[in-house]
């Protein structure tokens, strides 16, 4: 995958913090939060809200809820 082909967007913030991009999303994302501190800004904030986010998640226990149907 080519690196101009990777668009740059909240979705790949979310892939790159859950540690699911491949080499040329992160070299990507890596390269354009070099480009303008505003970037960087940006991909702060998302990260701050990822990291809040997965500690107010509820836990989901698929096992449980299939108890709850029988």
């Amino acid at each position: 995958m080519e690196q101009n082909s990777i668009h740059i967007n909240e979705a790949l913030f979310a892939k790159y913090l859950a540690k699911e991009c491949n080499n040329a999303e992160s070299n990507a994302l890596n390269q354009w939060l070099e480009q303008k501190p505003e970037n960087q800004l940006d991909f702060d904030i998302y990260a701050q809200l990822w990291n809040l986010s997965k500690n107010e998640a509820p836990q989901f226990d698929v096992d449980d809820a299939w108890k709850e149907v029988d």
